[in-house]
């Protein structure tokens, strides 16, 4: 929809609270009497980015799934996940942006909608590394926070490109952060395996 990814561009440059229906139409290429017959108010469209993101992210996480259901391994998955998030994360660098500046503007609903994100994709993580676990692939004592910190790990590429970009390339960023989960979750029998492989 041509109105929110306008509006979407005019929040992320201007502020939610300093945008006006004006402005949005503008970049829009409509009158602001046009914006009105498909939404009632600004607030109406940062619902939509919102619901959006809720939606984008629950298709990551049926399509890590998918993975799962492949004959792959719990290593294989969580690594793949890994990957395909921080892509993603690349990819939507500006929504997180722009949804860490404005959380403030949010209504309560869509700020329930943005921790359902978060709980969703966390939830995955930690799914997965719970499966590891019970399969005697992962030894871990903290799997919820350790799945909250790959979860954060999106966050902190796209809010962090700035610097973290002066010293690695995305596929750097995620080869290294992918070692790092890996030595504090592989049994050490696995970690044999891994080395004589490489």
């Amino acid at each position: 929809m041509r109105i929110v990814e306008s509006a979407f561009q005019v929040f992320a440059q201007m502020g939610y609270e300093k945008t006006t229906v004006r402005e949005i139409a503008s970049k829009s290429g409509m009158t602001p009497g046009n914006i009105y017959r498909y939404v009632g108010s600004k607030d109406d469209i940062l619902h939509f980015l919102c619901q959006r993101a809720y939606d984008d992210t629950q298709r990551i996480t049926n399509a890590f799934n998918e993975n799962l259901n492949k004959d792959m391994s719990i290593i294989e998955a969580l690594k793949r996940s890994i990957i395909n998030y921080l892509k993603m994360s690349d990819q939507l660098s500006d929504a997180f942006l722009f949804y860490d500046r404005n959380v403030q503007s949010l209504s309560e609903q869509d700020r329930t909608i943005v921790r359902d994100t978060w709980i969703e994709l966390v939830g995955f993580f930690e799914k997965l590394i719970r499966r590891g676990v019970r399969r005697g692939e992962f030894e871990v004592k903290y799997p919820a926070l350790l799945a909250h910190n790959i979860a954060s790990l999106g966050h902190e590429w796209a809010l962090r490109k700035w610097f973290l970009g002066r010293r690695y390339s995305l596929s750097d960023f995620t080869n290294k952060q992918i070692e790092m989960i890996m030595n504090s979750l592989l049994v050490i029998k696995n970690k044999e395996e891994e080395k004589q492989e490489n």
